[in-house]
Formats: C-alpha cells, structure tokens, sequence
C-alpha cells in the first residue's frame, strides 16, 4: 500500500464474515491461536492453511490482538468444561 504497511485490505466480499479486516502482505508475518491454545506466528505464504486461518477469523496482525482474543477462547472453553455453557 502507498502508506507502507505490511497488509493489504480486504473487503466482506473476500470473507465468511461481514466485517473488514487487514490481510498481511505475501510473506509477511501473522498470529493466530494454535490447537495448544497458544499464539504462534507464521508467514503468509497463502498456503490452504493460511487461507483456512484468515477465513476462519483466527488470523492477526497484531500479537496484542490475538491475546485478547485467546482470553476469550479460554473463557468459552472453562466455561463448557465446568458445564456453565
């Protein structure tokens, strides 16, 4: 982009969901939350697992942003454990 960030936009058309969210560049890093319930990093190579994680929503620029995200899955998952859910 001509503002030299490392993502490109994407919008509700290119997704499951109805909302805008920020793809980064090929080859550039992303988060996500992996099985172990922790935050990993990968590059973007658009791979089918890249894709799977973007469209799944489970995809983020910011590490911060999938922390906030990650004490929310815990939550739902505490919650089903102890049968609140």
């Amino acid at each position: 982009t001509s503002d030299g960030q490392d993502y490109i936009d994407h919008n509700e058309n290119d997704l499951i969901f109805n909302r805008t969210i920020k793809r980064a560049k090929y080859n550039k890093e992303y988060y996500y939350i992996s099985s172990y319930q922790t935050i990993s990093v990968d590059r973007d190579l658009r791979y089918s697992m890249d894709e799977c994680r973007f469209n799944a929503g489970n995809y983020f620029l910011k590490r911060k942003d999938a922390e906030k995200v990650l004490e929310k899955v815990r939550k739902i998952f505490d919650d089903y454990k102890n049968g609140e859910l």
